[in-house]
């Protein structure tokens, strides 16, 4: 006895009144949820807005509706039959169990294939309870954070990125709908929903077929008038997934960032017909993009890395580009911010350097080099020009490079003579040079504009000697 009387107190969801005086079957409501399972999925007294979300609990209708069972957190807690009436013009449902403890009918107040809200006497208050059912629909409760049901909520269905259909909750803040709904055809493939109601917060969430789903709105701002959009971001030269990259529109005042597979979604309004993408090394890159209200539209991207060029040559003392050499490029700290192997002509390119001062040093087994390394700067333009010149091991040879002796700045094109050999600075004031013979050498240095040097120079046959020297504008 006292196992029914806590089924009782369970089984709020069935009650109020007892006669069937002037009433008649109701064959439409016993053919709806004959064969169905009925869930307790919110309650709240009646006049009162606020519905609290309730589950464990559940009655299952026979096959020819005229039985059921009741089920508490998947137990079986009493049998009986259940007669499917219109009293007074309102549907009823009554439910007789296996004894009068077990026995409880219910006033229907609003019902579909998909759900139920009925009211019943309970506690000496009258009650109004949501009951859902189905197996292979998705059905759920819009309310605010106080519990109040929001009535008019567009729910938006999605499977993935592709809308399924889109409905309306009703007054009591109910939404359901199964393959049979028009619109919903495809509703297996259904994975998430989107809730948007005006002066709220969008909701949010993934679900699946033949659940129920309580959700909760924080007042704030509606995306009832954006889309989502949706992409990848990947590197323009190498093709893999940036992550960290700013998507954004307008102003850039919404942002987000792309996840470690390169993936962002941001919600544009309809006004938008643009979104953008940029990172700390990649330049930015806008695309024109179609928004319509509350559909995903998927925008990708291919971002070219940002910063300028450092392109150069490494050649040898008859100036043929030497090819296979390595050239390393530091940062201020002596980080190595990207290495390079010279083509056939000794060519090389340093690309996306960010502004600053790098140092450039060269290396090849059998040949050294004037300079071996130097600093070049990258001020917000590409450079060009960068160039080293080698000697091979063993050759005898004079080396160097030439600086204006006022502001000492290197000087290009310095004519140098030694013995029978001669060579130009380059625009960094470099040279390099065979020579024939050793021994203290007379060394002419010349430029049109300055005073011309001369010097001895001690040459050590199979060694390579390096000089430094700065010439005078003439007076």
């Amino acid at each position: 006895m006292k196992k029914y009387l806590l089924y009782v107190t369970v089984l709020v969801f069935f009650f109020s009144g007892c006669g069937k005086d002037d009433s008649e079957p109701n064959v439409a409501l016993r053919e709806t949820f004959k064969g169905e399972e009925l869930q307790l999925m919110a309650s709240r007294k009646s006049g009162n807005s606020e519905w609290t979300a309730l589950s464990g609990i559940s009655v299952s209708i026979s096959e020819d509706g005229f039985f059921f069972t009741l089920n508490q957190n998947n137990g079986n807690a009493c049998e009986g039959s259940v007669d499917w009436r219109s009293e007074n013009g309102k549907p009823k449902a009554y439910f007789k169990g296996e004894n009068d403890t077990c026995s409880f009918d219910i006033t229907i107040i609003d019902y579909d294939s998909n759900h139920l809200v009925g009211e019943l006497s309970w506690e000496e208050n009258l009650q109004e309870w949501l009951l859902v059912s189905g197996t292979d629909n998705i059905k759920g409760l819009v309310v605010d954070r106080v519990g109040n049901p929001l009535l008019g909520a567009r729910v938006v269905v999605k499977a993935f990125h592709e809308k399924i259909g889109v409905l309306e909750t009703d007054e009591f803040g109910y939404f359901g709908f199964n393959s049979q709904t028009p619109g919903f055809e495809n509703l297996e493939g259904a994975n998430n929903i989107v809730v948007y109601k005006e002066g709220f917060e969008d909701g949010r969430r993934e679900v699946s077929p033949g659940a129920q789903y309580f959700m909760v709105l924080d007042e704030g701002l509606s995306g009832l008038n954006e889309g989502i959009v949706y992409g990848y971001v990947s590197d323009a030269d190498g093709g893999e997934p940036l992550a960290g990259i700013t998507v954004s529109y307008g102003d850039g005042s919404d942002v987000v960032y792309t996840n470690s597979e390169g993936y962002y979604e941001i919600s544009v309004p309809t006004s938008e017909n643009s979104v953008y993408a940029y990172g700390e090394s990649h330049e930015k890159k806008t695309n024109s993009v179609s928004v319509e209200m509350q559909t995903d539209v998927q925008v990708n991207f291919s971002l070219l890395r940002s910063g300028s060029s450092m392109t150069g040559t490494v050649l040898n003392i008859d100036a043929v580009g030497v090819g296979d050499v390595r050239v390393t490029c530091k940062d201020r700290n002596g980080a190595i911010v990207d290495t390079y192997s010279t083509t056939s002509d000794g060519a090389f390119v340093f690309e996306h350097l960010k502004d600053g001062v790098y140092l450039v040093s060269v290396s090849v087994s059998g040949m050294q080099f004037i300079p071996a390394q130097q600093l070049v700067a990258v001020l917000g333009s590409d450079v060009s020009g960068v160039m080293f010149k080698g000697i091979a091991n063993g050759k005898t040879g004079i080396g160097g490079n030439v600086n204006h002796a006022i502001d000492g700045s290197p000087l290009g094109g310095v004519l140098v003579i030694c013995g029978s050999s001669s060579a130009v600075t380059d625009s960094n004031g470099y040279f390099v040079m065979e020579i024939e013979g050793s021994g203290s050498m007379a060394v002419t240095v010349a430029k049109d504009g300055f005073d011309p040097r001369y010097l001895q120079v001690p040459i050590t046959s199979g060694q390579l000697v390096y000089i430094t020297l700065s010439l005078s504008p003439t007076p």
